[in-house]
């Protein structure tokens, strides 16, 4: 059995205590292209378990490389590699090889969100007591790493600092490069995907205002998954002060389609970018007869611009239920209105006496409306 050499203790034991060979080796493990290999290394990794390793290893996912110890004995991060070594020709392994590749932080975070030593719920506890504190570790990278392990370890007290990670505006300091501050956010999203609660909604949004592709799509990703549970947060995000999240917003909500949230949603109609109105008319439209009285509303009490008269017409004209005669009759004088483009000072002094007429006479109307699937709490009904 792999788990019983006790080569690989001793070179773990040596590692901790800071020998570069043996970290170069455990690296080395960590980083093979042979899974077997791998999963060697990991499974030792998981009966050495101890506070001391892993702190170690918590350092290594927040700062990319294995610490070095200082005189008195704490963690410090090793130097940088110098510019002109390579060009004096001095040796680089021992400075390299602190450096790890995605596949061995990959390694790493396989070892730390899963407990699968002998005593499986010691290591818990060890582990829960390295990075809880961590959450306050005035060394960000540290924290960050913290949060980031915890929160696809399923604790909820990593909300907050996942919601820090995605504050950061990613401006470069001599601690954190800005592709860094990137990848760390992407990784927050990750584990905000992964807790899969309420309480993610805040952060998620806050990452669909982000300037970096990669991060607000995966941010609408994971939005998209966690369904109803996104929904207060996305409702508050149709104020947002960035059209590109209101748009996102709105298309979230349409996807989770809670009816609930339509009156809200109507509200997109009169927005003042053109992408969030037509993306509100397409959702409301999908929602088919079950919008209709939202739109009246707007309708009858926002004031008529040109912009609204389009996107509500498409709304309303997109929906499949128009298509019915008894809804189509009811519909059309309030299509006729809003169809004449050519008279928009004559549509603005009708289109809201006829909303307002359509809104009561609804509940007559609304039993001919084919009802849609009903709601369910099951996000993955949608």
């Amino acid at each position: 059995m792999v788990s019983e050499s006790p080569t690989l203790y001793q070179m773990i034991e040596n590692a901790i205590a800071g020998d570069p060979e043996s970290i170069q080796h455990v690296m080395g493990y960590l980083n093979s292209s042979n899974p077997d290999l791998r999963h060697m290394m990991q499974s030792a990794l998981h009966s050495a378990s101890s506070e001391g390793l892993w702190q170690r290893l918590l350092y290594c996912i927040g700062h990319n490389c294995w610490p070095e110890l200082d005189e008195t004995g704490e963690l410090s991060t090793p130097p940088e590699l110098p510019k002109s070594a390579a060009h004096r020709g001095e040796p680089t392994s021992q400075v390299r090889q602190r450096f790890m590749v995605s596949r061995s932080m990959q390694s790493l975070v396989e070892i730390y969100i899963v407990d699968s030593s002998p005593d499986p719920e010691c290591e818990f506890e060890v582990k829960q007591g390295v990075l809880l504190p961590a959450l306050g570790d005035p060394d960000l990278l540290n924290r960050w790493a913290a949060g980031y392990l915890l929160g696809l370890r399923g604790n909820l007290r990593s909300v907050p600092i996942l919601d820090e990670i995605l504050s950061n505006p990613c401006s470069p300091t001599p601690d954190l490069s800005r592709d860094q501050c990137i990848r760390w956010q992407w990784r927050a999203v990750q584990a905000l995907a992964a807790l899969d609660d309420v309480t993610c909604g805040p952060p998620l949004v806050k990452a669909l205002a982000s300037p970096e592709r990669s991060i607000h799509q995966a941010a609408a990703q994971a939005i998209t998954e966690m369904g109803i549970r996104a929904e207060p947060a996305l409702l508050h995000a149709l104020h947002h002060p960035d059209p590109h999240v209101r748009w996102h917003a709105a298309r979230a909500l349409g996807q989770i389609g809670d009816l609930r949230a339509v009156d809200v949603l109507a509200d997109g109609l009169v927005d003042d970018n053109y992408e969030v109105r037509w993306t509100t008319a397409r959702v409301l439209a999908n929602l088919d007869c079950a919008a209709i009285p939202a739109i009246l509303k707007v309708l009858s009490t926002q004031p008529i611009t040109e912009p609204l008269r389009q996107s509500a017409h498409h709304a309303l004209n997109s929906m499949p239920s128009v298509h019915h005669p008894e809804i189509y009759g009811y519909l059309k004088p309030l299509l006729d209105t809003l169809h004449e483009a050519s008279a928009f000072s004559l549509i603005a002094v009708e289109t809201p006496a006829i909303a307002q007429r359509l809104l009561l006479d609804w509940k007559n109307v609304s039993l001919i409306c084919e009802p849609l699937p009903a709601y369910r709490e099951d996000r993955r009904a949608y």
